[in-house]
């Protein structure tokens, strides 16, 4: 089940940067959304969050206390962990990376949350074992 969630964890890159080359190469279209400064302030907040929230989410998962508890239990809810942490950061990634290209705004939040979750997503590879408290 490691070797799938590694598989996962490589295409989870790939197809992120699968996407960001068809914007980039006119293949999808970017700056599709208006930048009213409404809809600014909502893609930044939405961006933010995402990107502080699925970080720290991602990163702490396997430290709350009855996660700790359910994968010191058994191998299988160690890689049910591993695989929504990487949905987690996934999730953050492609919210953050199709907000950039929507907006194209000056300010670039998105383009910065998007570093902080791809950042991120490098601390999430997936472990052959689960830690433990020793």
């Amino acid at each position: 089940m490691i070797k799938v969630l590694r598989i996962d964890y490589v295409l989870t890159l790939a197809a992120a940067g699968l996407l960001a080359a068809a914007f980039e190469l006119g293949w999808l279209p970017s700056g599709f959304v208006e930048a009213t400064p409404e809809t600014l302030y909502t893609a930044n907040l939405f961006s933010i969050v995402t990107a502080l929230g699925g970080t720290y989410l991602a990163l702490r998962l396997m430290a709350f206390g009855k996660v700790k508890r359910m994968v010191a239990e058994s191998e299988k809810a160690y890689c049910k962990f591993l695989a929504l942490r990487q949905l987690i950061i996934g999730v953050a990634i492609y919210a953050n990376l199709f907000l950039y290209y929507a907006l194209l705004s000056p300010d670039n939040t998105a383009m910065y949350c998007l570093l902080i979750t791809l950042v991120a997503h490098c601390f999430c590879w997936p472990a052959a074992q689960a830690p433990s408290d020793k």
